[in-house]
């Protein structure tokens, strides 16, 4: 693989219609020949900000899609460098696990609660003895707690969506 550059970028010439997608090439022999661009993507919505990286000989290529106007999904394609078969494999990763994280933290009254995939959820407020105190809903995976009209302390934040759910703990410095 010493000899062998590749290349991966998000092309605009398919910009005509309505979208960019991502473009592979290769050369196993310094530069000095590429095999051919192969286009990646064929979806319908924008394909963007490609990485490569390599692992055990095998080339991997990462990138976001806007499939469905929802938000952005991550795939993912895996090459062999000195084969002329393309695509070894395709898949579509795993999504990160559920989480909830809160900034700032420890917190002066008031914190944004973040969910990690970015979708709707409840959250719950708890006191240490364990008795909810609020409850928000996060919207677009954001959602504010102001913590103003409690007493200084520890608490903790549970985010439920689906059937997964989340907790950290929380420390208020008045």
């Amino acid at each position: 693989m010493a000899d062998t550059l590749v290349a991966v970028w998000s092309d605009m010439r398919y910009y005509e219609q309505g979208w960019h997608e991502i473009v592979f090439n290769r050369s196993n022999d310094g530069g000095i020949t590429w095999q051919g661009e192969e286009r990646l993507t064929y979806t319908e919505g924008e394909s963007g900000e490609p990485s490569i990286s390599f692992d055990n000989g095998k080339v991997h290529v990462v990138w976001i899609e806007d499939v469905d106007s929802t938000g952005y999904e991550i795939f993912y394609k895996r090459f062999t460098p000195d084969s002329s078969d393309a695509v070894v494999d395709q898949v579509k990763p795993p999504l990160p696990d559920f989480s909830i994280s809160a900034y700032p933290n420890p917190l002066n009254s008031t914190t944004i609660l973040s969910i990690g995939n970015g979708k709707a959820a409840d959250i719950f407020i708890y006191d240490i003895t364990g008795r909810q105190i609020a409850s928000l809903v996060a919207k677009e995976g954001k959602a504010v707690w102001d913590a103003s009209a409690y007493s200084s302390g520890i608490y903790f934040a549970r985010a439920s969506g689906g059937n997964k759910s989340s907790v950290i703990k929380l420390i208020y410095l008045k």
